[in-house]
């Protein structure tokens, strides 16, 4: 039998364990490993092969997003066998997915959390899968949602709607480097809850670290540090709960740093 099919018996049933705007995701063990299988309508299934086949080039070229184990078509309902992502959703797309107000904002925090406390070189693999992503000519859907993060730090990319014809530009540093405040924009506040201030610092804390790690992957580009500074200006730093002043003062103190670093060694 093949491992396909047995995920499709296994979820014979059963309640998904997840769902999007689109799919029904289970997990289920199969010879000691874990996978995810998607369930979703599908009406074209040579563009839905595409979509798959370009998933699985990605992969191969290094995307941090779950492998393809299979696909199954059986009247009009597509079966996906997916590698499982570890971690959790970086948060909930709304409080009903979540379970509750509550939830929504106990996931939330334990991501700032996780993100506070990473290696910091999980934001430059960030930055590196969102331009793997544009250099093929494909676009990010930031919600939080589509975004897979382990207790590490470690984000993966997870139901990539890859469904066109790549369409290839130039290299968008200004868009690589507002991944993270954009995901961050979907995030729901609420003053009233528990949870309320310490969310706020988390997010300033992780908009700092954010920050230098921006500077290090752009110095690692031909620029000047005024294509630097206007690209850094762009940022859109309040969803971090920094305000214009306080990014300002993060500006001038690094290059005005770099540049006495450089005087020095002259």
């Amino acid at each position: 039998m093949l491992i396909i099919d047995k995920a499709r018996e296994l979820i014979e049933n059963k309640e998904c364990d997840c769902r999007g705007n689109s799919r029904k995701c289970y997990y289920v063990s199969i010879d000691g490993r874990e996978y995810a299988l998607l369930v979703y309508k599908c009406n074209n299934k040579e563009k839905n092969d595409l979509r798959l086949n370009t998933i699985s080039y990605l992969c191969n070229q290094g995307l941090a997003t779950p492998g393809i184990i299979g696909i199954d078509y059986r009247d009009g309902i597509a079966y996906e066998l997916q590698e499982k992502c570890n971690g959790k959703v970086m948060s909930y797309r709304g409080f009903e997915r979540a379970g509750g107000k509550e939830n929504y904002f106990d996931n939330l925090l334990h991501t700032l959390k996780i993100l506070d406390n990473a290696d910091p070189n999980i934001f430059l693999n960030l930055i590196n899968n969102t331009r793997l992503l544009h250099v093929n000519g494909y676009l990010l859907d930031c919600h939080p949602d589509n975004f897979m993060i382990d207790n590490f730090g470690n984000i993966s990319f997870i139901d990539l709607d890859i469904y066109h014809k790549p369409k290839m530009e130039s290299d968008r540093l200004y868009n690589y480097v507002n991944v993270l405040p954009w995901i961050f924009s979907f995030f729901m506040l609420d003053s009233n809850n528990k949870h309320y201030k310490e969310i706020l610092l988390k997010l300033k804390s992780i908009g700092y670290k954010w920050f230098y790690q921006c500077v290090n992957y752009l110095s690692s580009f031909d620029l000047t540090n005024e294509e630097i500074i206007n690209i850094f200006s762009n940022i859109s730093f309040d969803y971090f709960m920094i305000d214009q002043t306080e990014r300002n003062n993060m500006i001038s103190s690094c290059f005005n740093n770099d540049i006495s670093r450089k005087n020095s060694r002259n």
